[in-house]
């Protein structure tokens, strides 16, 4: 290429001594002309010029930056990376081998993968890559239909990939042979016409006006800037009232709020744990009237039904887990509700109902006992209403007949 000499004046697309390339195949040549696009140009060996869109020639690939290593250090990397499943660093390994061998193509590395065990597999898929990309396999070549992927799996892992899969091996090696990684093809898309080939500027087509997004400022309401660009003085931010939605005041302020009445005498001033006249409440333990019975301080204490200390409940008794039977209740302590007699429960009282006493039997005895057999033996106690109407029901027994022998 030419040296290039700094002459004022003019741009370097101007420049009569600036030797372009092309975009594709980075060739070098002359350009026509300042009547012609900049994509056209001019090969030093035919004198004929081409555009990037119609340059068949390989692409060239810009590998400086990849590493110079050998073929067998490349392997090793490869290897590394398909044991760690780290996909990245395969990718790089695939392109310091290709700089290292050039003749590897996408199907000889798949085959190779496969033959030496690695985790990393090659998928050749259909994509959708744009105009203005296109599929370059290592060699350069453009214009492949698929593009390869790099997978962990030879089978989809994802629903959105089971209709883009190869359906067999044999499918994915015939479908690697025309297939590369995408790359900018170096052309230009107008935005006039839609078309590769030139820019916008150049488009020979007449000019489509678009309508415009208006932009809308969202705290002046005023259309053409952003709120980052507004003018006005900011609000800050505060509470509102929940009622009239107005900033001047909050919701137990509000002139608009409904009125509430006290419920004890109906005036609107209060409410009724602030009202005057409020009802008293009588404690229904010992009959106070300065407190409620869950506040009451002179309930009655309650007995531990197993060891019948004062300070704990059943529950709480360190001797409800010690092993031997319950020990059964002293029916002779117990004060009937009904009669308010010792010696039977309500359940017993011979002042009840018949049937209030056949409801209750089962209550009772629940609670007394939890369901303990009351059958009458030598250690039961009976109550002495009992003994009497068993003396007096007790039919008089016949004397035995006397003995033939």
């Amino acid at each position: 290429m030419p040296e290039l000499t700094l002459v004022p004046g003019h741009m370097v697309s101007d420049c009569p001594t600036y030797v372009e390339k092309c975009k594709n195949c980075h060739q070098e040549g002359a350009c026509f002309g300042h009547s012609y696009p900049h994509y056209f140009f001019l090969t030093q060996l035919s004198g004929t010029g081409h555009n990037a869109i119609d340059c068949k020639n390989p692409k060239l690939i810009d590998n400086h930056r990849v590493a110079e290593k050998s073929e067998t250090e490349a392997w090793e990397l490869l290897k590394q990376a398909s044991d760690e499943r780290d996909i990245g660093d395969f990718k790089d390994a695939v392109q310091i081998l290709s700089k290292a061998a050039p003749d590897y193509t996408y199907p000889r590395l798949e085959k190779e993968f496969r033959k030496q065990g690695l985790a990393i597999y090659l998928i050749a898929m259909e994509k959708d890559i744009g105009d203005t990309w296109t599929n370059v396999n290592l060699q350069g070549e453009i214009g492949k239909k698929y593009s390869v992927s790099y997978f962990t799996s030879d089978k989809p892992q994802r629903p959105t990939l089971v209709d883009k899969w190869p359906a067999s091996p044999e499918e994915n090696m015939n479908r690697l042979a025309d297939a590369g990684i995408p790359l900018d093809r170096g052309v230009d898309k107008c935005h006039n016409c839609e078309r590769v080939g030139h820019k916008t500027k150049d488009c020979p087509d007449e000019r489509i006006t678009r309508e415009q997004v208006t932009v809308t400022c969202y705290l002046c309401g005023e259309a053409g800037h952003r709120v980052r660009d507004c003018t006005q003085e900011r609000k800050k931010a505060g509470r509102a009232c929940r009622i009239c939605e107005s900033e001047d005041h909050i919701a137990k302020d509000c002139p608009n709020r409904e009125k509430k009445a006290c419920r004890n005498c109906g005036s609107e001033d209060h409410l009724a744990r602030e009202c005057p006249d409020r009802e008293k409440r009588t404690c229904r333990k010992c009959g106070e009237e300065d407190h409620i019975a869950r506040d009451c301080t002179n309930a009655p204490k309650r007995t531990c039904n197993i060891c019948d200390a004062e300070d704990h409940l059943a529950r709480e008794c360190p001797q409800k887990d010690e092993a031997g039977p319950r020990p059964r209740k002293d029916w002779s302590q117990v004060v009937c509700s009904i009669c308010e007699k010792k010696g039977h429960g309500r359940a017993r009282c011979p002042q009840a109902a018949a049937g209030e006493n056949a409801n209750a039997e089962t209550d009772a005895e629940a609670a007394a006992g939890g369901g303990w057999d009351t059958t009458q033996n030598s250690s039961s106690a009976q109550a002495s209403w009992e003994q009497a109407e068993a003396s007096t029901l007790a039919a008089p027994v016949a004397a035995p007949a006397a003995s033939a022998w």
